[in-house]
């Protein structure tokens, strides 16, 4: 169990990196994202794997939950906020800080010893990057790791601090690339953008 949390908690913050982060929130806006889904027809039959939908969400329509393809999911709310509420077992909130990335590794510490086979890691409305995504979770049963979106990037490592606007942020890349493999980034680095991946126990 420790070390498949350490895979995960490996996944969540190379991902969380590399990755151009998706403009999950911004305190000054007052509004509803109105979630473009579209329920399956004809949803499969659930397989006996355990699942759980990990949401980061900011004011995100989550109504998607209530699809049937998703009845046999369990799910774990974190709502990025900065006013305090009340925590439930499925809804908690957090600081609005840090992207998805706080609402991801709250997660895997909070479960670390009992994850399911199956961990989605998305937005409140994972269909705004990836308008498949209720097909993508029921033919990924035998993946162990699978990204949810429809852009893919290549980029140069010199591009980083044009891709990343923070000062400084190239050389924490390298050092954290190294750290975790051993070695120097390549030149040249192919990615998915927007944060939204499954994972899975056994990976």
């Amino acid at each position: 169990v420790i070390c498949v949390a350490m895979v995960l908690v490996t996944v969540v913050v190379l991902f969380c990196l590399v990755i151009g982060f998706h403009d999950l929130a911004f305190a000054g806006q007052n509004y509803e994202r109105e979630a473009e889904i579209s329920c399956l027809a004809s949803p499969p039959e659930p397989s006996n794997k355990t699942k759980a939908f990990v949401l980061a969400k900011y004011r995100e329509n989550t109504t998607w939950l209530q699809c049937p393809e998703y009845n046999h999911v369990d799910y774990y709310i974190y709502e990025k906020t900065n006013i305090p509420k009340e925590d439930t077992e499925h809804h908690l909130y957090l600081e609005n800080i840090g992207y998805e990335c706080p609402a991801y590794m709250r997660y895997i510490i909070d479960h670390y010893d009992s994850l399911p086979d199956m961990v989605y890691f998305v937005h409140g409305n994972p269909y705004e990057h990836c308008t498949g995504f209720g097909n993508a979770v029921t033919e990924i049963e035998n993946e162990d790791f699978y990204i949810f979106s429809i852009w893919n990037w290549r980029f140069r490592r010199s591009g980083w601090p044009h891709y990343w606007p923070h000062q400084g942020f190239g050389p924490v890349m390298d050092r954290v690339y190294n750290e975790l493999f051993g070695s120097e980034p390549p030149d040249q680095l192919q990615t998915y953008f927007n944060g939204q991946f499954m994972a899975s126990r056994d990976a």
